[in-house]
């Protein structure tokens, strides 16, 4: 069971790093309108500090009933497009139907030790392919094969899509850098999955635009660059990702 039974109305959001998380709590009245919400970004030394920041969160939004959602961007997850294509013990996976073809699964085991942080369940989990999924739904552009990126500190997800639905998309971790090359690194590695996916899919059309969708991670001048070595139009999307989460929960759970 979650934190409290569903309401329809009510929705707390958690995103967590090693050292910081950020809680959002939103309550929407019968006309689909914001009544009340409360943001708030905390630093954290254990799992003991975290949870108790966390009920402090709850306990300033009156402890009020409502859907819990955590991000899952920092654990091990995959697409299928049947589940005739997976190989494993399903027992051990957590399958959700995103979309008739295409299902998004990650191990039971990640999503207890977001639930061990916090101790208590949490009654969804909002994985990086799932969110970028709905990303690129969102946009005009269905018509055309685009690539999709969400780019966390520590994971980036490509998704390559058409008017037909995914063509392929997968993660990267992004290693640790301490220079200002982090944005090249990035650059280079988008020249390569594209090259890779022209590779694998031989005679497909070309990619009209790439979508990066990032939280204040990318400079304004990315597209420049981008655009100078990939030769495809770049669009650059500034993104709060826990408001995209929330209005995500609110969307499915209203």
């Amino acid at each position: 069971m979650g934190l409290f039974k569903k309401a329809e109305k009510v929705f707390y959001s958690v995103i967590l790093k090693s050292d910081s998380c950020k809680f959002l709590f939103r309550e929407i009245d019968s006309k689909r309108r914001v009544k009340s919400q409360m943001y708030e970004r905390e630093q954290y030394e254990s799992e003991e500090d975290l949870r108790e920041k966390f009920a402090a969160f709850l306990e300033r939004n009156d402890n009020k009933p409502g859907v819990t959602s955590i991000l899952i961007n920092d654990i091990e997850q995959n697409y299928i497009t049947d589940m005739s294509e997976f190989e494993g013990d399903e027992s051990e996976f957590v399958f959700e139907n995103v979309a008739k073809d295409f299902i998004v699964y990650y191990p039971k085991s990640c999503v207890q030790a977001k639930n061990d942080a916090f101790g208590r369940e949490f009654d969804s989990y909002i994985s990086a392919l799932k969110m970028l999924y709905y990303l690129h739904k969102n946009e005009n552009c269905s018509d055309f094969l685009n690539l999709f990126v969400i780019k966390f500190s520590t994971l980036a997800v490509f998704m390559f899509a058409d008017k037909n639905g995914v063509k392929f998309a997968k993660l990267w971790q992004i290693p640790p850098l301490s220079t200002d090359d982090d944005e090249l690194q990035f650059c280079d590695k988008l020249l390569a999955e594209v090259k890779l996916y022209y590779a694998m899919s031989e005679g497909s059309e070309c990619i009209d635009s790439i979508y990066i969708y990032h939280d204040n991670i990318l400079s304004n001048e990315s597209s420049y660059v981008f655009f100078t070595k990939l030769y495809i139009t770049i669009n650059t999307v500034n993104l709060d990702i826990i408001d995209f989460m929330n209005k995500m929960s609110i969307k499915e759970n209203f």
